[in-house]
């Protein structure tokens, strides 16, 4: 077990009757979410050889997992959520969903979604090129990240200027009641 400095823990169970991998266990001053169980089995490789991880975690909405929800409704802040449609490495849509409506069912409406048809899940600062698939520390395969070079391209491009809007309205208030 490796412990970064961000006081995130890396941690692995696989079991033999149901496979099981538990990743980053995020904790907060007393607050510790116990991750959402993933099932090795439901990985799939891709004709490159890339792991595809869209459908191996368990679903965030189903009962048994409600302990591993991240509390979004108790941010003080404004959420901005981005999301590639293309996303190989998780359902990023179905989470901000939920989340946002987690926040709504708590008379939030400090969120907001940016999704992109095409993007991947690595939707970097414009004029980074795409990173379809990397190598990672913890598998001895790539893992596949997804979108469309034009489309991810585009959401880039567009994601970047909404970000800088977003920091503009939120940041300058937030400094102005300091």
């Amino acid at each position: 077990m490796k412990t970064c400095p961000t006081c995130w823990r890396w941690t692995w169970t696989i079991s033999r009757k149901l496979p099981t991998c538990y990743w980053l266990t995020p904790r907060y001053r007393n607050l510790v979410i116990t991750p959402i169980p993933s099932f090795l089995e439901h990985m799939q490789i891709d004709v490159s050889g890339a792991v595809r991880l869209r459908h191996y975690r368990g679903d965030p909405r189903d009962k048994s997992n409600q302990q591993s929800v991240l509390p979004v409704e108790k941010a003080g802040g404004q959420i901005l959520f981005i999301v590639g449609e293309d996303d190989e490495s998780s359902n990023s849509k179905e989470y901000a969903k939920q989340a946002l409506d987690q926040l709504r069912s708590h008379g939030r409406s400090n969120g907001r979604m940016l999704v992109y048809p095409g993007a991947g899940h690595l939707i970097e600062p414009p004029y980074a090129p795409l990173c379809y698939a990397s190598r990672n520390n913890h598998l001895s395969v790539p893992l596949l990240w997804g979108g469309d070079p034009a489309a991810h391209t585009a959401a880039q491009e567009h994601a970047w200027g909404e970000i800088q809007k977003f920091f503009r309205q939120y940041l300058s208030q937030a400094r102005s009641q300091l």
